[in-house]
């Protein structure tokens, strides 16, 4: 359980089976249809940064995970990893077929990164949900905040986007890649 040690060093091996592919998709059955809960939430990413971020290192090896849903329209920091801080790697990595669906700050990758997000393919659909000031959607992370160090490189995106039709139409940032680059490189 990577919440258990949010510095610590993971790997996708033998998990992914021999085609490299993790099976995700029964994550639509977890926590009665919520599914998969984000590694690392994060509290408001424009707040000081606190202990619950993921710091350590996750590296896909170049595996996929197939399938991941998480349909948390009442949460911010919706990914994979909710949010990635300064010290926080997550690379060679594919997600395919996602279903996100989040409050703000949503990416197939993190709502938020401060970190290093290297060589991820992203691809299925992505929803940001009715936000009240924080718009924030990219098909890899939502939102890097201002002053960060985050970096994406090597990175695409084939997700389809989708704006709510009850989303804060006013302040929405909305990309293939990243929602806001406010302090990218």
């Amino acid at each position: 359980n990577m919440d258990k040690n949010l510095s610590g060093k993971y790997m996708l091996n033998s998990d992914a089976g021999s085609n490299g592919i993790l099976d995700a998709t029964d994550t639509k059955n977890w926590n009665g249809g919520l599914g998969f809960y984000p590694v690392g939430e994060g509290n408001d990413p424009t707040q000081t940064p606190d202990t619950t971020l993921f710091t350590g290192t996750f590296d896909g090896l170049n595996f996929a995970i197939d399938g991941l849903t998480e349909l948390r329209p009442a949460l911010r920091n919706v990914g994979l990893f909710g949010y990635i801080g300064a010290a926080g790697t997550v690379q060679n990595l594919e997600l395919s077929n996602l279903n996100l669906d989040g409050l703000d700050y949503v990416g197939g990758v993190a709502g938020a990164n401060r970190g290093k997000i290297f060589n991820i393919k992203t691809s299925g659909t992505l929803t940001l949900e009715a936000g009240t000031t924080y718009n924030m959607i990219g098909g890899v992370v939502g939102y890097i905040p201002e002053s960060a160090s985050g970096t994406v490189d090597q990175c695409y995106n084939k997700a389809t986007i989708i704006v709510s039709k009850n989303a804060n139409k006013k302040n929405v940032f909305a990309g293939g890649i990243c929602g806001e680059l406010y302090g990218a490189k």
